[in-house]
């Protein structure tokens, strides 16, 4: 046992590790009292609720996450350093409709005010309010949402306050708020998505469907179950409305597959008045074939 305890005090250890450490040990004691010397150089502490199931006896259990995982819950969970982007030194993409951020004694008022949420869903409430047609620096945006500790209300508010973002190619600098790989994905996506409409701008006087009428058209399409009905619906609304480039985007993002979308895509184009605009649309396709095929066509259609 001596060599044991020894051993843990001087090595870092798994939690699997471990765990085999405490079979060679028959006695509840002695595996608690081994579990304990070890526990402050567990490299996998996320996993060290495993550690428990090596006890018969309940109480030895609960006497071991008193004195290790218990009591670190008492200790304040430091935020991972953040790196803020500098708006000073930005020099790209900006938002069309927010010029400057909000002043340093402005922000820090908004700040204070936020804090006064007493859970995550409430704080992530204040936050929209607060910041809902104001402008805001991705820094201090990113300040804003440490303020949010659960991953989901997080997303929720990134999302919510790109619009207010000045320098939105910064944004990316959110995604190391964001824990988990697949929402931080997710995430990534989506300011691909918003930066993209920067990249895209309408042309001037070109035609477009009132929004709510729009809406309808889109959820028609949305409803029908079946694709091949899907897309000989999306055809007829093409044919006898005019739908503006973001209004033709949505669209085509209702179709899952690309066969589908490049069929959509060629369709569209002798119904639009944008033709020199329509390569943009490239990026909706995913399959390099359907993608070259769509670049043939423009080809073949070039004015």
């Amino acid at each position: 046992m001596t060599k044991a305890l020894d051993y843990t005090h001087d090595h870092e250890l798994y939690v699997d590790d471990l765990i085999d450490l405490c079979s060679y040990f028959p006695r509840e004691k002695m595996k608690y009292k081994l579990c304990l010397e070890a526990y402050p150089r567990i490299r996998d502490k996320r996993n060290f609720f495993k550690v428990y199931d090596v006890f018969s006896s309940f109480a030895y259990a609960i006497k071991l996450y008193h004195h290790t995982q218990g009591k670190a819950v008492a200790t304040p969970v430091q935020e991972p350093v953040v790196n803020y982007p500098k708006l000073k030194h930005y020099h790209g993409i900006l938002n069309d409709h927010c010029k400057q951020p909000m002043s340093k004694f402005a922000f820090k008022a908004l700040m204070n005010t936020a804090s006064n949420a007493p859970n995550d869903q409430e704080l992530f409430s204040d936050l929209k309010k607060l910041t809902d047609g104001n402008c805001f620096s991705t820094a201090q945006l990113m300040k804003l949402t440490q303020k949010i500790g659960l991953t989901s209300y997080r997303m929720s508010f990134l999302k919510f306050a790109f619009p207010g973002a000045i320098d939105v190619e910064n944004y990316y600098y959110t995604l190391q708020l964001i824990d988990s790989d697949m929402e931080k994905q997710r995430l990534r996506l989506f300011i691909d998505e918003q930066i993209e409409t920067y990249n895209t701008p309408e042309p001037v006087d070109t035609c477009h469907t009132p929004p709510s009428e729009f809406d309808y058209i889109l959820k028609t399409i949305k409803d029908e179950r079946f694709p091949k009905d899907k897309l000989n619906l999306a055809k007829k609304q093409l044919a006898k409305n005019c739908f503006n480039p973001s209004q033709l985007r949505l669209i085509i993002k209702e179709f899952s597959f690309d066969d589908d979308k490049l069929v959509l895509l060629k369709y569209s184009f002798d119904f639009v008045d944008y033709k020199d605009q329509f390569y943009k649309f490239r990026d909706l396709l995913r399959f390099i074939n359907n993608k070259k095929d769509f670049d043939r066509f423009l080809l073949e259609h070039k004015q």
